[in-house]
């Protein structure tokens, strides 16, 4: 018997939790370190999803799956798909990569379960700066001597077209409304480079018709390989679905070009040699000083991916619900439908600050940190105004505010600048950090009257 097909009797078991291997997948295991690998690991992908199911949220009906249609919408409870739990167990099984799995941090409350990237000696290095890379700036690090490859990665929102074969005779969509994606688009040939094997197989060879789903994306869209899905007016074919750490959780990922609206270049990932912090100057001396780049390694965030100070929008629809939105001419703001709000958004009394209105799920962690504020800093937030649910475009290419889904919280407190930065009372960013928060003055972009939920 071969390893392959060992391996999907194994992995059989992701759908159907009842299905036991064949007899003869059991006899190969008993004799092939490899597949032994691949059956721990497997075990162990299976217990987490298991033990951390998410809630189930609110989802528009002009996005559930038809039956037997290949579209988008959520999954069925407990439809995990194969494909990407496959890509995460053979991560787990190869080993000695930057991209290698393992138990990670303490998962995010809400049900996230986390397989962040661990660092080695090869581990290349994230490098963004908020709203897209400077002109040019991604094509001169090859003046670095100590820079091996680079891979440059553009990111948009587009949105998800309705499939034309289906009715859903919904009027969610009706008068603009749409559904939102986080998009990123790659260079097959050198991302390839930057990801383990099978996967780099199936990067390298992505054409413009076709596509790769995180494996967040495709429970939400109960999509797999095989599937298609349509966006910008163009159905592409779903070839793969793998960990969402080699994608940066994206929603979808398409080949660079392929998508006239994802053309935005927002990180690049760079291979290197010597010594981390001067290869980091020598980058920093190719931009403009006023310019603010981040750079990260893996292990120091979740994803290696722009924006990495909160979470991907794959991760907030999954914990927290999706919705189709329409734009209000004239303004930033968004015009959510009806039965989101219904389901999600409340309104309810939080210590110090009075009456808020967000997302059902925080009453308890925002209550948590206000409660926890030490006794000067409760003194002067008494009576501040507190916005959550503000339904609005984020900056340009990156989607809906998460004061969309109401789980951002923005504080009317003063947060003095000091050498460029906000400075916040210390005592209101740890309570708020203990209890799920990140504190925007912490960001590239600083924001520092936001307190935005990550998870503990």
């Amino acid at each position: 018997m071969r390893c392959s097909a060992a391996q999907r009797s194994w992995s059989a078991q992701f759908d159907d939790p009842s299905a036991e291997p064949t007899a003869a997948a059991r006899e190969h295991l008993a004799t092939c370190a490899r597949c032994q690998a691949f059956a721990a690991a497997s075990r162990r992908v299976r217990d987490a999803l298991r033990d951390t199911a998410p809630t189930t949220r609110y989802v528009p009906a002009t996005i559930e799956r038809a039956s037997g249609r290949a579209h988008s919408g959520r999954a069925r409870p407990g439809r995990v798909a194969v494909a990407g739990i496959a890509a995460a167990v053979i991560a787990l099984a190869a080993g000695g990569t930057w991209l290698a799995i393992d138990d990670g941090p303490e998962p995010i409350s809400t049900g996230t379960v986390s397989f962040p990237v661990v660092p080695d000696a090869t581990a290349p290095l994230l490098v963004w700066t908020a709203g897209g890379l400077p002109d040019g700036f991604a094509g001169r690090l090859a003046e670095i001597d100590a820079v091996e490859r680079t891979t440059v990665v553009d990111g948009d929102h587009v949105d998800l077209d309705p499939d034309p074969d289906i009715d859903s005779g919904d009027a969610a969509t009706a008068d603009g409304g749409v559904v939102d994606l986080d998009v990123l688009a790659i260079d097959p040939a050198s991302y390839a480079d930057f990801v383990p094997e099978p996967t780099d197989r199936i990067i390298r060879t992505l054409s413009d018709d076709e596509a790769v789903l995180g494996r967040t994306s495709s429970v939400l869209r109960a999509l797999g390989a095989g599937d298609s899905i349509t966006i910008d007016g163009r159905r592409l074919r779903i070839v793969a679905v793998v960990d969402d750490a080699l994608v940066g959780a994206a929603e979808v990922v398409v080949s660079r070009g392929a998508r006239p609206r994802v053309a935005t270049e927002r990180f690049v990932l760079v291979a290197y040699s010597g010594a981390r912090l001067a290869v980091e100057a020598e980058i920093r001396s190719l931009l403009d000083p006023a310019v603010a780049v981040r750079f990260r390694a893996p292990g120091e965030t979740r994803l290696l991916r722009h924006g990495d100070a909160v979470l991907p929008q794959s991760w907030v629809k999954r914990d927290f619900g999706e919705f189709v939105v329409r734009s209000v001419p004239g303004s930033a703001a968004l015009d959510l439908d009806d039965g989101f709000v219904a389901a999600e958004i409340e309104t309810y009394a939080l210590p110090l600050v009075g009456e808020v209105t967000c997302h059902r799920a925080l009453r308890e962690p925002l209550t948590r940190a206000l409660e926890a504020l030490p006794a000067d800093t409760a003194a002067q937030l008494r009576g501040t105004e507190a916005i959550c649910f503000d339904p609005r475009e984020s900056e340009p290419g990156l989607g809906p505010s998460r004061h969309s889904w109401g789980i951002a919280s923005a504080l009317a407190v003063a947060a003095p600048v000091k050498g460029g930065r906000p400075v916040a009372d210390a005592g209101l960013v740890e309570a708020f950090a203990a209890a799920g928060f990140t504190w925007g003055g912490n960001w590239l972009a600083p924001d520092p009257t936001r307190f935005e939920w990550v998870g503990t």
